[in-house]
């Protein structure tokens, strides 16, 4: 049977969830299967439902597609365990037809993408294919099984149909119909299937996977626990932009019938209006855990005028207090006074309220790489009363693991020119200096001779001018290193010797440092030269591990993230071989390839007794006492969505489509329910060149409206601005001191 239940807040949701799985089932050791959104949301309510239980055990926690493929290995035989018809797998398979010249030349559209035969180019079209076909399967299963049945009409049915041809041709729509078939005519089958199945707080669910959920129901208890922001039917409210199309659509006969509702979740919610109304069309047993939020500050009216569906006028308006700080927004000159200021303003709540803890603060960034230098830069240099527990979370394998940032800078050696900082950046790695038996100050020597010899760039005065320069070879490494060589073998410094200059050696302590050095150079030169060419994907591979080898000496240390490298390393092995895949790619396709699993590969837990900095996406509605967002200005937030000629759903859209808009809108308004006691909002909001005013996100802006239509305070002025601060361009300005 298909359970729904309804509830704004996650707290109440995460209760009902744990009642229903307090029933006991038949099979004591099957394990509980819940469907989560991210990893955020799993982390917090294993916690929540461990404080309530006493325990958390035998729950496996999976993502939607996840769990598809789960119930399809339980009932079907021979399903792979890799997934056929991933991105990443797709990506592969469409190179394999885009390499097929045969094949592209009946195709203007694609042979005259692919005129110049680039390589990088042909794998980085077979990368948005991979991903527009995945996103083909999940929300036009129609135009899949039409490629499939019937001759093509476009290149890109053509190019599917050639997919499935030449090879696995078992996409999960195909699994789907064979399992409903043997669940339909086989009652063994249903044996195989868990006996139940939970969803929790799924923000986006396409209408074929409700479709399969409503099958599957009919065989096991499936609950759908779904966050729905508001107690009333708001299904069909329009935002104020999309009543007026409507009405200018139909000549404004339709006026009385539309309904805006609440502003913000009309302008916010499109999102999770179209979730909601596919959600009611199902046949579901409907429960309610609906809470409505307290009222009593602009933050608490915000989030109850949301809950009850209300807009208020002039009569209603609600009386900003002057203690009131549950919505603060600050204005900032860069991220790095971003940084600054919610500090400074935490440790001022830390020292206000003594109950809260770091971990009941969540800090919210649209991009967490460009923001992590700067929160490591103020809250890693803190000390003493202002020291913070703080963690990243959501970062990418690439940044926050040194070891893989430093392997694939050595894949990036043949794009390179030896750049004299890139080399000597190399020996900023222990596990690297380790290989060469350098230590740190090592290091610092190193580059106090490439200062002193003038090392700029360039091997040798061969490979200056295999790049057509003039500059001849005086300032290359080995004319550098040559010079030290000299200098020890001949005691001190005299005449030329072989038109060699000599460098004195200040000391014979420096002879093995010299050594190791020039050691380490040989093996960059000759790793160049290995890296060049093409090679199939398993002997990227091997020569990969054979990097590491070579490099890196592994040490307690840098043993998880060398382990995890090799994982991914294994698993692009694993993927190209179900794609079928064994042509040559060169250097530049593989390296893309590894940079892609590495930026899908994200690092770091939730709720761990410290404050959170995540992405936005990640973290967007995990209750906390206190929330933080920033980065809120316009260039940022929302982001930028990459539009392609050849993406037919953005062509022919469909309610219940991903749109990037809509899926930022209802990221912010997820933020901002989420938020129990205080909503922090910053944004890069001053020029730092000349103070110049620059807008905030066009969604502040609307909830800055918001406020100034349902708040009033005394005195003259917006009430917005009287929850605005704006800061001073320095830390030390004298403003902080009146």
């Amino acid at each position: 049977m298909l359970h729904l239940c309804h509830g704004n807040q996650l707290e109440d949701l995460a209760d009902r969830l744990a009642l229903d799985l307090a029933r006991p089932v038949s099979s004591v050791l099957a394990p509980d299967l819940i469907a989560v959104p991210g990893q955020g949301i799993a982390c917090w309510l294993s916690l929540r439902l461990a404080h309530q239980q006493g325990i958390i055990a035998n729950t496996l926690w999976q993502f939607p597609a996840e769990l598809l493929w789960y119930l399809f290995r339980a009932v079907l035989p021979d399903v792979p365990t890799t997934n056929a018809f991933s991105a990443e797998a797709l990506t592969w398979r469409v190179l394999n037809v885009l390499v097929d010249e045969g094949f592209v030349a009946t195709h203007p559209a694609l042979s005259h993408y692919l005129e110049s035969r680039d390589p990088q180019q042909r794998w980085q079209l077979a990368q948005r294919l991979g991903q527009l076909y995945e996103q083909y399967l999940v929300y036009r299963p129609d135009w899949i099984c039409r490629w499939q049945r019937q001759a093509a009409e476009n290149w890109q049915g053509a190019l599917w149909r050639q997919l499935i041809d030449d090879g696995n041709d078992r996409h999960w729509l195909i699994a789907q119909q064979e399992m409903l078939r043997r669940l339909n005519g086989d009652p063994s089958a249903v044996e195989q299937l868990p006996q139940r199945i939970s969803l929790f707080a799924l923000p986006t669910l396409s209408p074929a996977y409700l479709e399969l959920l409503q099958a599957v129901s009919k065989h096991i208890d499936v609950t759908i626990y779904h966050q729905n922001f508001s107690r009333g039917y708001w299904t069909e409210i329009v935002s104020e932009k999309e009543r007026a199309r409507l009405i200018a659509d139909a000549g404004g006969a339709v006026d009385e019938y539309l309904e805006t509702g609440n502003p913000l979740l009309a302008t916010m919610g499109r999102q999770g209006r179209d979730q909601l109304a596919g959600l009611l069309q199902l046949e579901a047993v409907e429960t309610e855990v609906f809470r409505s939020p307290p009222s009593n500050t602009v933050l608490g009216r915000i989030q109850s005028d949301i809950f009850e569906l209300q807009e208020r006028d002039d009569s209603q308006r609600f009386e900003l207090k002057p203690d009131d700080n549950s919505l603060q927004l600050h204005c900032c000159h860069g991220i790095m006074r971003e940084i600054e200021v919610v500090h400074d303003q935490l440790l001022g709540l830390f020292q206000a309220d003594h109950t809260l803890e770091p971990t009941d603060v969540l800090v919210l960034v649209p991009e967490i790489d460009v923001f992590a230098p700067y929160v490591d830069a103020v809250f890693g240099a803190a000390t003493g009363n202002r020291y913070i527990p703080w963690r990243l979370v959501g970062r990418g394998l690439a940044n926050a693991s040194p070891l893989v940032e430093t392997f694939l800078a050595l894949l990036d050696l043949p794009f390179s020119r030896f750049e004299a900082d890139k080399v000597t950046a190399l020996l900023d790695r222990p596990a690297l200096r380790r290989r060469f038996g350098l230590v740190e100050a090592d290091a610092e020597q190193v580059r106090r001779w490439v200062r002193e010899l003038g090392i700029c760039w360039g091997i040798d005065t061969r490979d200056i001018a295999e790049l057509e320069f003039s500059t001849g070879g005086k300032h290359t490494w080995r004319a550098g290193t040559d010079r030290l060589l000299l200098g020890h073998a001949l005691g001190e410094a005299g005449a030329l010797f072989s038109g060699i200059l000599p460098r004195a050696p200040s000391d014979g302590g420096e002879a093995q440092v010299v050594g190791r050095l020039r050691t380490f150079l040989e093996q960059l030169i000759e790793l160049r030269t290995d890296l060049g060419g093409s090679r199939t994907v398993v002997s990227w591979i091997e020569l990969a591990n054979q990097v590491l080898e070579r490099f890196f000496r592994v040490e307690s240390d840098d043993e998880a993230e060398a382990r995890r490298l090799r994982e991914h390393l294994t698993a692009i092995a694993k993927v190209t071989a179900v794609a079928g895949f064994d042509g040559e790619v060169p250097l530049v396709v593989f390296r893309d390839a590894l940079k892609a699993r590495f930026s899908g590969t994200t690092s770091g837990q939730f709720m761990t007794g410290a404050v959170t900095f995540a992405p936005l996406a990640q973290g967007r509605c995990l209750p906390v006492r206190v929330l933080c967002l920033l980065g809120m200005n316009n260039e940022a937030f929302p982001g930028r969505e990459t539009k392609h000629s050849f993406d037919q759903i953005k062509a022919q859209p469909r309610p219940g489509d991903r749109r990037r808009r809509d899926e930022d809108r209802h990221v912010f308004l997820e933020a901002l329910l989420a938020a129990r006691e205080r909503l922090y909002i910053s944004y890069v909001g001053r020029d730092v060149r000349d103070d110049s005013e620059k807008p905030p996100s066009v969604f502040v802006s609307e909830l800055l409206d918001y406020i100034d239509s349902m708040c009033k305070i005394s005195g003259n002025g917006l009430p917005s601005n009287a929850l605005t601060i704006v800061h001073p361009l320095q830390a030390f300005s004298a403003r902080y001191f009146n």
